[in-house]
């Protein structure tokens, strides 16, 4: 999420990263820990040694949303992550948000008070997590075709190190609304751009289909 500051180098420690982070700050913290960002793992079945081999020849994400599901269900792993489980992840924490976006607009128009009009949150994870999400939102509003075609753009392997994608939830007089902005460019072809507006019933679809 800092990977475009000039004093990240990208070789810091956890702890050095957050010193760096951290140095304009006389009180409070700017980095805290969510779970559902964390990539959960049972490295002893089988489809855990499946993932690894995707990995390894460099189709991970591919293989993720065309397979991962139906195989670790095949197999019996209930804990490493597939294509809805990630997706889902993901989703949890915008349904989050989506619970808090009414209050925070409360406070923003409240005159007596000084908030931002804009809630800001930089949330990084491991590769293949925030593609998922992304993917699934792609599939549901444009198709697999598109879907496929994103995937394809990434190398089938996923965002690079400081890459990922917009999503702003905009407070209107008809509730939440929900908005999704991703580009990519590769050498000389026309970039890749999702440039859509998400249904709040798409979220709790992905949840859904996680479980």
């Amino acid at each position: 999420m800092a990977g475009k500051n000039e004093i990240i180098t990208g070789n810091e420690s956890l702890d050095e990263l957050k010193g760096k982070l951290e140095s304009d700050l006389k009180i409070g913290k700017k980095i805290g820990i969510e779970e559902r960002l964390n990539y959960f793992e049972d490295v002893s079945t089988e489809y855990y040694k499946r993932v690894w081999e995707h990995i390894r020849g460099g189709d991970i994400l591919r293989f993720l949303v065309n397979e991962s599901d139906k195989v670790a269900k095949e197999l019996g792993d209930d804990k490493t992550l597939t294509y809805s489980k990630s997706a889902r992840q993901i989703a949890e924490i915008i349904k989050k948000y989506l619970k808090v976006s009414p209050r925070w607009n409360e406070l923003v128009t409240d005159k007596t008070k000084s908030y931002s009009d804009t809630l800001e949150r930089f949330l990084g994870t491991h590769q293949t997590i925030p593609e998922s999400f992304l993917a699934k939102c792609i599939e549901k509003t444009k198709g697999v075709e598109e879907r496929n075609k994103f995937i394809e753009m990434l190398d089938n392997k996923g965002f690079d190190y400081t890459e990922g994608f917009d999503l702003e939830i905009l407070s209107t007089a008809s509730g939440p609304v929900l908005h999704v902005y991703y580009k990519r460019i590769r050498d000389k072809e026309e970039p890749y751009i999702f440039d859509q507006e998400i249904n709040i019933e798409l979220i709790d679809e992905i949840i859904g289909e996680g479980k």
